[in-house]
C-alpha cells in the first residue's frame, strides 16, 4: 500500500490483525480497517482498484468477499488476486508437504478454473487468469525442507544444493508458463467490474 501511496494513489487497507492495521495507519498515515471487509461498511462504487494479495486463501467465505469487492468497486474498476495454485507442479511433487497448504492458516486453495469461476459468480469479467512463477523458488525450497523434516540447520553444502535446485524448478515453471500451462505455484487473476 505504501508503494502505491508513493506513486500518488489514495490507498486504504484492511486486515484481521489489529496490530498490523494500527502499524500501517501510524507509520504511513494510511486509513485502515480491522476485520471483515463487509464490516467496514464502505459505500458502493468506492474504489478504482482492489488488491487481494495472498488474502483469499485465508477467508472463511471467499465468495462473499469477492461479491463485496464487486459492490465497492467502481464500474470498470479492477480486482487483482494473487493466491497459491493448488494444481501447481510443486503441489503435486510435495503432496502434503507443499508450502501452499499451510494449515490451518489457508482455508481455501484455488486452481485457475476455480478462481475464475468464483470471480464470474461474483459478477466480474476476467481479463487475466494464469499462473506466475515469480519468486516460486522460495516455495520449492521451503516445501523440500518440510518434506525432509529438517528441524536442525542443514549443512552449507545442502543449502547451496537446495538453492540451485529451487531456482532450477522456478525456471522450469517459468518455461511451462510461457507455453500456457498453469503449473506455477502462484495464481494471478485480474478481473473487471462491468460498466
Amino acid at each position: 500500500m505504501h508503494r502505491m501511496q508513493r506513486r500518488g494513489w489514495q490507498v486504504e487497507g484492511i486486515d484481521f490483525d489489529e496490530q498490523a492495521t494500527l502499524k500501517v495507519s501510524t507509520r504511513y498515515g494510511i486509513k485502515t480497517y480491522n476485520g471483515e471487509l463487509a464490516n467496514a461498511k464502505l459505500p458502493d462504487a468506492y474504489f478504482d482498484a482492489i488488491t487481494l494479495s495472498h488474502t483469499i486463501e485465508h477467508l472463511v467465505d471467499p465468495l462473499a468477499t469477492l461479491r463485496e469487492c464487486a459492490r465497492i468497486l467502481k464500474p470498470g474498476g479492477r480486482l487483482v488476486v494473487l493466491t497459491p495454485n493448488v494444481e501447481s507442479t510443486a503441489a503435486k511433487l510435495f503432496g502434503p508437504f507443499w508450502r501452499g497448504w499451510e494449515p490451518p492458516r489457508h482455508l481455501h486453495l484455488f486452481s485457475v478454473d476455480t478462481l475464475t469461476l468464483f470471480l464470474s459468480q461474483s459478477g466480474f469479467k476476467i481479463s487475466v487468469a494464469r499462473t506466475s512463477a515469480q519468486a516460486t523458488a522460495i516455495g520449492y525450497r521451503t516445501s523440500r525442507l518440510l518434506q525432509l523434516h529438517q528441524s536442525s540447520s542443514p549443512s552449507l553444502f545442502f543449502q547451496i544444493k537446495l538453492m540451485i535446485w529451487s531456482y532450477y524448478k522456478e525456471l522450469s515453471d517459468f518455461n511451462a508458463q510461457k507455453s500456457g500451462k498453469h503449473v506455477a505455484q502462484m495464481l494471478l487473476a485480474i478481473a473487471v467490474k462491468p460498466e
